[in-house]
């Protein structure tokens, strides 16, 4: 019964919405057997961790029907009930967040039944309400076509033979909710396209942006996403990057925080292809805009600084060799890392910090104090050991690690190909460094420079150059 559907839905609910979806239950207008409020009610008691012991169904039937023999069938009809109504809840949730959406259904309800007067004053209202709303996303959008759409259905209701102003609203609303949606998913796609070989169709992405570009008053988020979409497509990749940013710190008060994120991940990742191209200016610009979003706590997840986050920001001032801005960062926001990841991102980090600055001793101390819990701690760690060896000159353990890691690589099947590939082309070409005759430095150095996916690729064109 743990892996039931109803089980795996419950275990999502909060405490606050338990108590909301046994009252939901218990409403006589959403539920009519009684049987199902005690049924609610004796799952409440069991949650979060619902243990398989408590969860007998047999124990449970005896709950809900203390006289009655058990009946498989009964009970499971039951279990089909009460998740029917778990769903229709989590339903009901979304449009309670959501009371401009309750309010533009109560209006159209109006206009279908000619109640002009009460339409009247709701109109009204909700116009104002709307218009209100200093953020502008696409619900914002969304609502106004809806808004418009109902105005001009209820002016053709009142059969009034004058100019239907609506309708050209309604086209103008639509355009808007088309146009952002539409760069969003475009976005979406070539960012994608960018890092796999996922194959899409976009159609009429070149007439967007000609169009848009005509435009002088688009809405600020549109013009924001058109400015990625132009990063992304265009030749003049950098003057886009350049306008973008400045679009987004001109209109950053009117985004919401899931739009916020995705323009600054927009922005960083720009700047990271930037880099493996080999244009180092973009490594401060990646750094300065890792620390905005850190600083307004707009790219944290479930409220917590994401351990790859606080990683790729050490990685960056670690090329800029700002190691006592390192440190500093390190101590001041390992504590804004969520419990269950801080130890390892603290010591892993510690660890880089200490190599560059040549530590090697404390390096290998933190490095020890890694758990290999998480894949990439385990791959980075290996790299880091693998550099330590090389620059104190331990041959043999050097040779042997790069021998256990390749091996390792090769059997593991829960590294994806492309990952797999990028830490065995830096073994193979560490390999051919090592085993290196002056003669062939210049096709090394092309092998490094060509093979898309390696890490540490600037570390070895060093070790190569000396």
């Amino acid at each position: 019964m743990t892996e039931s559907k109803l089980i795996q839905l419950l275990k999502t609910f909060s405490t606050e919405e338990w108590r909301r979806f046994n009252e939901f239950v218990a409403s006589p207008y959403f539920n009519k057997k009684e049987e199902l409020v005690i049924f609610s009610q004796y799952l409440r008691g069991l949650a979060p961790k619902f243990s398989p012991k408590k969860l007998s169904k047999v124990e449970i039937f005896k709950v809900i029907f203390p006289k009655k023999e058990y009946d498989e069938k009964r009970l499971s009809y039951l279990m089909n009930y009460l998740l029917e109504l778990a769903e229709k809840f989590i339903g009901w949730k979304l449009i309670e967040n959501q009371p401009t959406v309750l309010e533009l259904n109560t209006l159209s309800a109006f206009a279908d039944r000619k109640l002009h007067k009460h339409y009247q004053q709701k109109f009204r209202k909700t116009s104002l309400k709307i218009k209100a709303e200093k953020i502008s996303d696409q619900h914002f959008y969304l609502n106004q076509f809806i808004l418009a759409d109902i105005a001009s259905k209820e002016f053709d209701n009142r059969m009034v033979r004058t100019f239907n102003g609506h309708l050209q609203n309604v086209t103008n609303h639509l355009d808007h909710f088309y146009f952002l949606n539409k760069l969003k998913h475009c976005c979406a796609i070539i960012d994608r396209q960018q890092v796999l070989a996922d194959k899409y169709e976009l159609n009429f992405v070149d007439e967007l942006k000609n169009y848009l570009l005509q435009q002088n008053d688009n809405p600020p988020e549109i013009d924001i996403y058109l400015h990625v979409l132009l990063m992304l497509t265009e030749e003049k990749s950098d003057e886009y990057f350049d306008r973008l940013k400045v679009l987004f710190k001109t209109h950053f008060d009117l985004l919401t925080k899931p739009v916020k994120k995705e323009i600054y991940f927009a922005l960083i990742n720009f700047c990271l292809r930037k880099i493996r191209k080999g244009e180092r200016n973009y490594v401060s610009e990646a750094l300065d805009i890792y620390q905005d979003g850190i600083r307004s706590e707009v790219i944290f997840e479930n409220g917590f600084l994401s351990p790859w986050t606080f990683t790729n920001v050490v990685k960056l001032a670690l090329r800029l060799k700002r190691y006592d801005w390192i440190k500093d960062f390190i101590w001041e926001n390992e504590s804004k890392i969520s419990e269950q990841f801080r130890e390892n991102a603290l010591y892993y980090n510690l660890s880089e910090l200490y190599y560059y600055t040549k530590d090697y001793e404390q390096a290998l101390d933190h490095l020890n104090r890694v758990k290999f819990s998480d894949l990439n701690y385990h791959l980075g760690s290996r790299v880091i050991l693998i550099k330590i060896y090389y620059e104190t000159d331990e041959q043999y353990a050097l040779t042997s690690l790069i021998a256990s890691f390749t091996i390792f690589l090769k059997r593991n099947k829960n590294i994806s190909s492309n990952l797999q590939k990028t830490f065995l082309n830096f073994c193979e070409i560490l390999n051919l460094i090592l085993r290196n005759k002056e003669e062939k430095n210049e096709s090394i150095k092309t092998k490094i420079k060509e093979t898309t996916l390696l890490t540490d690729r600037e570390w070895l064109q060093n070790i190569l150059e000396k």
